[in-house]
């Protein structure tokens, strides 16, 4: 591992955009004043911070530490506040949607979904990134890393070799993955898919809405927009980051908590935004299978002849109530690969092959859902009534560390090949 993507995800990626920021980058002018130079500059960001000292990981950051602690402003008192940010910094770096980061608040709160108790409005939330704009990053980072691993100097004079990032193109939309059977949530008419916009006066910083202030500009500068009507754009976007709130707050204030309200903003699909005050509450769901939940939905019995699970709108679910679902669906065997170290899964069962499964999917089937339907469709034990997507299949841990907070963390990706 190498120390310079740390510092690059936690310089380009915006999952705790804050309005301070936003407003800067605003009132300083044209968020692109020309593409050309804004890109080279955003290269040369990236690139500098191949010049990062290849020294051991764990000395530089002791190192860190010591001179932030000999020379801060104020005493430097609570070391372990310092060790949590760097491990968000670290997981924030990966610049993957599918890692999450929880603090002292979220980890137990999740811990008690998991159970099916809800907090907040009795929603599941992700950060949603837009794909090509996370290639583009991914494949940056790749050829910085090849030139760091090389000892390459001449970095500068090679920027334009890569890729192209959008300004703001790697600000996360706040989007809601799962709603709870009588939940708040779903009394007040959300659903997966769902973008959150603001909660409580707070507004939440989009990659949509930086993306058309940038293009209002561009149709500006070419002469098919007005002056006044890029201006006027842009002051209320200057408005509204007065109020932002970082989407790791957001999703705090949504998923915490059992009592007061909140005055919640989203947007539907092809629908103007909607507005409702949303009680905050504890909401119950039983786990169908075993003591922990990896999907909300009910089954349905002898529909046909067959048992139908319902894998729509699962959130992220909990990886060790899934495996134990297919320890009682499946018989003792190998069902497929994990391509970390690329070995089998291996799954101890005590079930049978038979009476074949319909498992209802689609775009909203995540987390532990998502690998329990790909499984039992590889093993000829279940048939899927949708599609999965395209998106790698993905088994994920848990990793809890220092004061209360933990991460969740893709480990391996899943193929339905035995071989």
């Amino acid at each position: 591992m190498k120390i310079w993507p740390v510092i690059v995800g936690a310089l380009v990626l915006g999952a705790g955009f804050g309005g301070t920021q936003v407003r800067r980058k605003l009132e300083m002018g044209p968020p692109v004043q020309d593409t050309l130079t804004a890109t080279t500059d955003q290269k040369k960001l990236l690139a500098s911070t191949t010049n990062v000292p290849s020294s051991n990981e764990s000395d530089f950051f002791y190192e860190l530490l010591t001179v932030i602690k000999q020379n801060y402003v104020d005493p430097v008192d609570d070391e372990q506040k310092l060790a949590i940010g760097a491990v968000r910094g670290m997981v924030n770096s990966l610049a993957d949607p599918n890692v999450q980061y929880l603090n002292d608040k979220q980890f137990p709160a999740f811990e008690r979904a998991m159970k099916g108790e809800f907090e907040g409005i009795g929603v599941e939330l992700r950060l949603v990134y837009d794909k090509d704009q996370l290639q583009k990053f991914h494949a940056a980072q790749d050829k910085l890393a090849d030139w760091n691993a090389n000892g390459r100097k001449d970095v500068d004079g090679k920027l334009e070799e890569l890729p192209s990032l959008e300004s703001g193109g790697l600000i996360p939309d706040v989007v809601v993955s799962s709603v709870m059977p009588g939940s708040p949530a779903e009394k007040a008419g959300l659903k997966p898919g769902d973008q959150i916009d603001g909660v409580d006066g707070k507004w939440s910083i989009s990659r949509s809405e930086v993306l058309e202030l940038n293009r209002a500009f561009e149709r500006m500068r070419l002469g098919s927009t007005e002056r006044d009507a890029y201006l006027k754009l842009r002051e209320k976007y200057i408005k509204r980051s007065d109020n932002a709130i970082p989407a790791t707050r957001l999703i705090e204030r949504l998923t915490a908590g059992t009592e007061g309200s909140v005055k919640l903003v989203w947007k539907s699909a092809g629908k103007p935004a909607q507005t409702a005050t949303v009680a905050k509450a504890l909401t119950t769901v039983k786990p169908l299978i075993g003591e922990r939940l990896f999907f909300i939905k009910g089954v349905a019995n002898e529909v046909s002849g067959t048992t139908v699970f319902d894998l729509r709108g699962s959130g992220f679910g909990d990886f060790s109530a899934m495996k134990e679902a297919l320890s009682k669906l499946l018989p003792t065997g190998d069902y497929g690969r994990l391509s970390k170290e690329n070995k089998p899964f291996h799954v101890e069962g005590t079930g049978n092959l038979a009476p074949t499964l319909t498992l209802r999917v689609d775009s909203t089937t995540t987390g532990a859902a998502r690998f329990f339907a790909a499984v039992l469709k590889s093993a000829g034990r279940a048939k899927l009534e949708g599609d999965l997507g395209p998106d790698p299949i993905l088994a994920y841990d848990t990793i809890t560390v220092q004061g209360g907070t933990a991460y969740i963390l893709p480990t391996a990706s899943y193929t339905g090949d035995t071989k």
